[in-house]
């Protein structure tokens, strides 16, 4: 057996090209090993914080990657169980929290030179139904819905400085309905975040409204209707609020029912549309409001623009993979299903998944991969890095796909779809047969690392697409 393991250890190093950037002692007596951790990347520095019940560690490495300083401090009062976000200024990082409800807020202030640390509660009432949180250039917001049909954007610019905007949504557009949710007797919001230009899988793009941010926008995008997006995008830099309805491809014949869903990606917009018959696919230009050429499937023709085989993921217990065969599988699979698009570019071509997934009961409600609750203790919230997030869901979907390469014309280019940094960061974590702890994945100089305890060390590895 230690063959086999030895067999698929050496397999992975061969595939991923990953090295280990550092390995440094870490006492795990004290601290939970299915706690969390956190990271924060600023240029050359990356600093770790590994949270527990009543305290926090924490770990600044320098541009040689090597610990440059690590204290033990108090972390926030207990209510607090969520890190929502952070800034960074000179030696301090500053860490947002959160309650449980999200109506809640303090920041907690560490500085690495003096190894001090403090705990403030901000004076801020939020209004409406929180709904994201999210930093950007040096600033933390806050988002939130309230009368159904206004959005409340708070910025922290200054530790706890706050201000507000807000921004009325006409309400034929019924945001509230749209976004949030009842769960037994408490709100929660129904929006998927999405990073930008990281592997998400076809099980987190399938949902009917998600939220993207750039440097300078927040974008929401909402598919519950099968003939339209419905897109809001918040410009930070006019402090203003556009509502764009951009119309899906028309596949449907004789009154069929169709099922759409979209994927914003560097400005554009594109959008699938399929029934057990046909499937459209294109892209819609936000700034030239110009359509791409659109991608058209017929149940009769071969799929002529994929570059992998059919695939059906994870369809039993043991989590196996068959191939389809036939282009009316597919079709079938993504219009009685929850369709996604998910793309990474990498090195000018578009590396595109289309396909769908299937909804599973389990306790009532959507499931949700087990390797994201397993990554976090069982616990699913906002405290993960959006690219550890991404990583736990992509690595356990229920899906049915295909993958292809497009260049930014939308023209289908030959070749094979390689693993991408998630798919590599997987197979490196499957060849290793006991169990990794205080896991994590963060983005570093268009890089990234995977973070994991493991022989009273912790490593830090790094993974490129």
């Amino acid at each position: 057996m230690r063959y086999i393991y030895l067999i698929l250890f050496l397999t992975a190093q061969l595939l991923s090209g990953q090295e280990t950037i550092s390995e440094f002692d870490l006492e795990l007596k004290g601290l939970r090993s299915k706690r969390n951790v956190f990271s924060i990347v600023e240029n050359d520095r990356i600093s770790l914080f590994f949270d527990n019940k009543k305290e926090m560690k924490c770990y600044l490495l320098d541009n040689n990657k090597t610990v440059s300083s690590e204290f033990i401090f108090d972390r926030p009062h207990r209510k607090y169980k969520n890190i929502l976000g952070y800034i960074t200024e000179g030696d301090h990082d500053f860490l947002y929290f959160g309650n449980k409800k999200k109506n809640s807020f303090a920041v907690l202030d560490v500085n690495f030179k003096t190894k001090n640390s403090s705990v403030q509660e901000i004076d801020l009432k939020l209004e409406g139904v929180f709904l994201d949180a999210f930093s950007i250039n040096k600033k933390f917001y806050l988002l939130s819905l309230t009368d159904n049909s206004v959005l409340n954007l708070y910025c922290l610019n200054n530790r706890t400085t706050v201000s507000l905007s807000k921004y009325p949504i006409d309400k034929k557009i019924k945001l509230g309905e749209n976004l949030i949710a009842y769960s037994g007797l408490s709100l929660v919001k129904n929006l998927e975040k999405i990073e930008n230009n990281t592997p998400n899988s076809i099980e987190n793009t399938s949902s009917y409204n998600k939220i993207y941010t750039t440097d300078s926008e927040v974008i929401i995008t909402l598919d519950v209707n099968d003939k339209f997006t419905r897109l809001i995008k918040i410009d930070f830099n006019r402090n203003k609020a556009v509502i764009e309805k951009i119309e899906h491809i028309t596949v449907a014949e004789n009154k069929e029912r169709s099922r759409s869903n979209s994927f914003f990606h560097q400005g554009k917009l594109y959008q699938l549309s399929a029934t057990r018959k046909n499937l459209a696919f294109s892209y819609y230009d936000l700034e030239t409001k110009e359509r791409s050429k659109v991608i058209k499937l017929n149940v009769n023709d071969s799929i002529w623009f994929k570059n992998s085989d059919i695939i059906q993921e994870k369809t039993d217990f043991f989590n196996s993979e068959r191939k389809l065969s036939k282009t009316k599988q597919f079709l079938r699979k993504v219009a009685f299903s929850k369709p996604g698009i998910s793309i990474v570019s990498v090195n000018g071509t578009n590396q595109i998944t289309i396909g769908g997934v299937s909804e599973i009961a389990n306790g009532g409600g959507f499931m949700m991969g087990g390797a994201v609750s397993g990554a976090i203790g069982g616990m699913t919230s906002v405290y993960m890095s959006p690219t550890f997030y991404s990583y736990g869901s992509y690595s356990s979907t229920k899906s049915t796909f295909i993958n292809c390469l497009f260049d930014n014309m939308l023209g289908h280019k030959e070749g094979e779809f390689k693993d991408n940094a998630f798919d590599k960061i997987k197979a490196y974590e499957d060849s290793v047969y006991h169990g990794l702890k205080l896991k994590t994945v963060f983005k570093y100089q268009n890089k990234y690392i995977f973070g994991y305890y493991s022989g009273d060390k912790y490593n830090l590895r790094v993974f490129n697409h």
